[in-house]
């Protein structure tokens, strides 16, 4: 099976709010069943792509969530605040108390390894911007800009909201 790329220009561009971050291609987001095979994520952290049923809950997460679950997320219209875990407990009391802060938003928070040399990474969907270093404004804006986007159904088929 090959994952399938849809450029942006086929769908209508206001669903990205044109609000910060670097838009994505689109990789088809089929439900997941039983866990099998599946294409590569097109992006790491995923923005789109093979999702699971449900999605996680609002607010901080202790371990990283997986990705399939974060497309589910992502789809239901809700952003994602991964953080490096290599910016120690510092940084992870800060993006506790920013989940906090958030609540009533649709946002998750939680750590992931695979960030490379960014402290902070933020995904909605099909959207992702990469942080250097903690920035709360930018975190802000983010959310503000994209937390409650519900795509179409023809990004994500069967998606519901959370």
């Amino acid at each position: 099976m090959m994952a399938v790329l849809i450029p942006l220009n086929l769908f209508c561009l206001s669903n990205l709010n044109q609000g910060p971050g670097d838009v994505q291609e689109l990789q088809e987001s089929p439900l997941l069943g039983d866990g099998g095979a599946r294409e590569p994520y097109a992006t790491d952290p995923p923005t789109s792509g093979p999702r699971a049923l449900q999605p996680a809950a609002f607010g901080f997460h202790a371990s990283t969530i997986p990705d399939d679950v974060q497309v589910a997320n992502l789809c239901a219209g809700h952003v994602i605040v991964h953080f490096n875990l290599s910016g120690g407990a510092a940084l992870e009391a800060e993006m506790n108390r920013v989940a906090r802060e958030l609540e009533g938003y649709d946002v998750v928070v939680h750590p992931d390894a695979g960030l490379g040399d960014s402290e902070v990474v933020l995904t909605a969907l099909l959207v992702m911007q990469r942080l250097d270093a903690y920035d709360k404004a930018e975190v802000y804006n983010f959310v503000r800009g994209y937390s409650g986007s519900r795509p179409t159904p023809d990004l994500c088929p069967g998606a519901g909201g959370g």
